[in-house]
This record gives structure tokens, sequence and C-alpha cells, in this order.
């Protein structure tokens, strides 16, 4: 109940707009619902994801929250759920390092990390952000995401998205096993009614590769899915 409570406060700070800048000492203070959208999948249930982040701080450095989060709507039931919090200042141009927690509360058994990273603009304005973590169990894993906004028109935008996994060793009692975990590759098309808010479809490909694979499907996941989706970006 208390995991719920918190997804759904952040996602409501979103929603109702509460984020609106708030300009204190040069400190902002901002939230954005990157992802809330619905998937439907031919060969698994339908999923609720939801991405936000808050932020709070200035030029010279910013505190960040995020979450990461998929309801199974035949389940009635939270499978993934990811809370980071970072401490994030510029190191270059257009790129920040940051340091913070991670705390996975599922899947079960629940997980925290330390994490460290970068995250910036790369050539062609590609967004991207990779991510060290260590596990309290002394795991190290890591993460690249990568996305791009290519404009259609002025409101039309084509956005491709890849996020890759990555295990230094076995964690078998959450399914993963070391090498290459799983990509997730996503391709949306949104609408921006304004620049803060704008419906979006697409599609989405999820993988789980070797062992980690196998170990999905021992368990009665599914180590492949292709969804369709409708969802909403609200940005502030």
């Amino acid at each position: 109940m208390r995991n719920r409570s918190a997804i759904a406060s952040v996602a409501m700070i979103a929603i109702l707009g509460l984020s609106a800048p708030a300009k204190a000492a040069g400190l902002f203070f901002n939230a954005d619902l990157e992802r809330f959208e619905h998937r439907f999948a031919k060969n698994a249930g339908d999923i609720i994801a939801l991405e936000g982040t808050v932020s709070y701080g200035g030029d010279k450095w910013k505190l960040l929250g995020l979450l990461e989060a998929e309801y199974a709507q035949d389940e009635s039931a939270w499978e993934n759920v990811e809370l980071q919090g970072r401490w994030s200042m510029p190191v270059a141009t257009f790129w920040d390092a940051y340091g913070g927690i991670r705390h996975d509360t599922r899947p079960h058994p629940a997980r925290s990390y330390l994490v460290t990273g970068l995250s910036g603009l790369a050539p062609y304005f590609i967004e991207t952000d990779a991510s060290l973590f260590v596990s309290e169990k002394g795991h190290v894993s890591a993460r690249l995401e990568v996305e791009k906004d290519l404009l259609i028109t002025q409101r039309l935008v084509f956005q491709p998205v890849l996020k890759v996994d990555f295990a230094g060793r076995d964690d078998e009692s959450i399914n993963v096993a070391s090498g290459f975990v799983a990509t997730e590759v996503g391709l949306r098309l949104r609408y921006e009614i304004t620049r803060d808010f704008a419906p979006y479809i697409g599609v989405n490909y999820e993988r789980k590769w070797a062992d980690s694979g196998r170990l999905a499907v021992d368990h009665g996941e599914k180590d492949e899915v292709v969804s369709l989706h409708v969802g909403l970006k609200l940005s502030y």
C-alpha cells in the first residue's frame, strides 16, 4: 500500500501541474510525466507504464527524483517499480555527472543500489543517460538509455527510444543473469497540443537475452513482448 501511495503521489504532482516552475534565489522546481501509457500486447497482459521526473536546483547542481513503474492489469499488481534519487552537477557543455541511490520495490525481493553516471546530449542532439549500479549484494550492473526527438512538423514529433541493460553477475532471485540482460526499443509519435501537453501513440519491443531470457521463461514470464501503446506526455 505504501508503494502505491508513493507512486500515486509522484504521478499526481505531475498531472495536477503542481510542478509549475517556481523561482527562488535562482533555484527551480519542475516535474515532468514523460510517459503515462497503456500498452496492449498480444502475447502478454495489458500494462500501464509510468515514467516521471521531479527536479530542484539551478545551473550548478540539481536534485532529481525519478520513477519508472509498470502495472499489470490482468494480475492487478505492480510488476516493476524503480525509484531513484540523484545529485547532479555539470561537468562539460551539455553534460552532467550524477550520483545517488536507487531502490526497486518490484520485482521481489526488493533491491537497493548506489548509482553513478552521466547524462546529456550526444552528437546530433541524442539525449543520453549512462548509469552504473552497485547493489546491496555487491552486484554491478549498467544501463544505457538514448532517445531523440525528430520534428515532422512544429507539433508532430517522432521519438525513437532505446534502453539496454547489462549485469556483471547473476542475480537469479530477480531473473537476471550476467552479460547482456535486456533491451527495450520504443517508437512514439506525439502531437504537441502545447509544449506541455502531448498525447502519443507508438509501438514497444522488449527482449530479454540469453540466460536472463531463460530465467524469465522458467518463472512464467515472456522473454519477448511486442506491444502497441497510447499515452500522454506532460511537461512543465
